[in-house]
C-alpha cells in the first residue's frame, strides 16, 4: 500500500512540474508576443540587446519570427496552454510524450535558425526553448516512472 502511494505521488509530480513548466511557458511566450509587435513598432535599441550575437531583435525582425505573420509567441503560448491540459485532465503518457516531441522538434529547428541561419541567439526565445526541454525530460522521467 506504502508502494502505491510513493508511486502516485511520484507521478503526481512529475505532472505538476509540467503543468507549473508549462503556465511559466505562457506567461514568456506571451510577453514575446508584447515584446515581438513593441521591436516591430520601434525597431530600437532595447534591453534585449546585449551584443551581436545575443540580440532579441535580429531574431524578432526576420522572417522566422513569424508564420503567415502571426508572431511564434502565439504558437508558443498555445503550445504551453494544450501542454496544461494534457497535464492536468489528461493522463495518457502517449500522448503527453508525443506532443512534448512536436514541441521539441521545433525547439531544435527554431535553435538552428537561430545558429545556422541568424547568427543570433534571443535570451527570450532561448528562455521559452528551455522550458520546453526541461518539459521533454520532465515528460521522460513521468514516463520512466510509470
Amino acid at each position: 500500500m506504502r508502494n502505491l502511494r510513493t508511486k502516485v505521488k511520484i507521478i503526481n509530480k512529475h505532472l505538476r512540474i509540467i503543468f507549473f513548466l508549462s503556465l511559466a511557458g505562457i506567461l514568456l511566450s506571451s510577453y514575446m508576443v508584447y515584446y515581438h509587435y513593441s521591436v516591430r513598432n520601434n525597431p530600437s535599441s532595447t534591453w534585449c540587446n546585449i551584443n551581436s550575437f545575443i540580440n532579441c531583435d535580429n531574431i524578432l525582425l526576420s522572417s522566422y519570427s513569424e508564420i503567415a505573420g502571426i508572431p511564434l509567441g502565439v504558437f508558443g503560448a498555445i503550445w504551453f496552454l494544450i501542454n496544461v491540459g494534457i497535464s492536468f485532465f489528461v493522463k495518457d503518457k502517449n500522448i503527453l510524450f508525443i506532443w512534448c516531441m512536436i514541441g521539441l522538434a521545433f525547439v531544435l529547428f527554431l535553435v538552428s535558425a537561430e545558429l545556422l541561419v541568424l547568427h543570433s541567439i534571443c535570451l527570450l526565445c532561448t528562455g521559452v526553448h528551455i522550458l520546453v526541454t526541461a518539459i521533454f525530460i520532465t515528460c521522460l522521467l513521468y514516463i520512466r516512472k510509470n
